[in-house]
């Protein structure tokens, strides 16, 4: 009887060790998700304000490549009409 009692002893002693091993590792893990949450709310914020940033830059070089081909038009027109007068000069 004794033999049963101490081998029944021994298993929920075993029992129990598993199960605080089990806790320990549960708790971690727990804390390694609330890590990665955190780390995965930082990164969307993230992207969001890139994401805000390329936005802004590609309106900037629509504007900017809007003003260059208005620059090049004028320029063209100033060439064209200094040619034009370098002509009437010669003339």
């Amino acid at each position: 009887m004794f033999s049963k009692l101490t081998e029944s002893e021994r298993r929920g002693t075993q029992l129990q060790q598993t199960a605080n091993a089990a806790k320990v590792e549960a708790d971690r893990t727990r804390a390694d998700l609330a890590t990665l949450q955190a780390k995965y709310g930082e990164a969307t914020k993230a992207v969001e304000t890139h994401g805000a940033s390329v936005a802004e830059l590609t309106g900037l070089n629509e504007k900017l490549t809007s003003e260059k081909a208005a620059a090049e038009k004028q320029l063209a027109q100033l060439k064209q009409a200094s040619d034009l007068a370098a002509r009437s000069s010669r003339s």
